[in-house]
């Protein structure tokens, strides 16, 4: 049964935005064709990193907990997980801009942004012989300041109390994932910060993964395309 570890994390993670969605207040449909296509630019691009990360043996797969199934060199599971983990948080984005109040969605959220993309690039900086950690940080930095600065984004605060409600599974399922170990990593890749026995790179990751979803995914509720987010 070790082998259907990972798959198993996979439909846990999945059943949290499906619960959600059978709410009748919930638009799911219209939700799902704007989020189609953040998820699949972002699939693309994580397919990349993966492959990249995996190739230099920094971040691998520990063969015993997965089903075998692998397309270019990356588990199907790992396929599942980049793309539903975003999807659960956008959907919870969506479901709790309902029911959370105004002020405390909008409350800071640039200022921030801002604070955190100078800690990340802080850590880009401290680590930087550390090239999982230097992306992942440099990059959600960069992420960051696009949305401050250049879209002017207004979802931010209503992201970052999401984002915060859902690390709290998140961080279970990531424990799981690092302690059988379903995913490794080198020492000679990451920092060593840890929260328990998961890197703290993972959960800049995940932010840096949602966000990227949820900043097309809200040009795309304004009317605009990904190449209008970027002109």
């Amino acid at each position: 049964m070790e082998k259907y570890t990972f798959l198993f994390i996979d439909v846990l993670v999945f059943l949290v935005p499906m619960l959600l969605m059978l709410d009748k207040r919930f638009e799911s449909k219209k939700t799902f064709n704007q989020l189609l296509p953040a998820l699949v630019l972002m699939a693309v691009l994580f397919t990349v990193w993966d492959m990249v990360f995996s190739h230099l043996l920094i971040r691998t797969f520990n063969p015993s907990h997965v089903i075998g199934f692998y397309f270019l060199g990356i588990p199907f599971e790992e396929y599942l997980l980049f793309l539903l983990s975003p999807f659960a948080v956008t959907v919870m984005y969506e479901y709790m801009s309902n029911i959370v109040p105004e002020k405390m969605r909008q409350q800071n959220g640039n200022s921030f942004a801002m604070i955190l993309a100078v800690i990340f690039l802080f850590l880009a900086m401290a680590f930087r012989q550390f090239p999982y950690t230097f992306y992942t940080c440099l990059f959600s930095s960069l992420l960051l300041q696009f949305n401050v600065y250049f879209l002017k984004s207004e979802f931010l605060g209503r992201y970052f109390f999401v984002f915060a409600v859902a690390l709290v599974p998140a961080m279970l399922i990531h424990a799981v994932l690092t302690s059988h170990p379903v995913i490794q990593y080198s020492n000679a890749g990451i920092s060593g910060i840890k929260i328990g026995t998961i890197p703290f790179e993972d959960i800049a990751l995940l932010m840096l993964q949602t966000l990227l979803v949820l900043t097309i995914f809200d040009g795309y509720k304004r009317g605009k395309s990904i190449r209008n987010l970027l002109n």
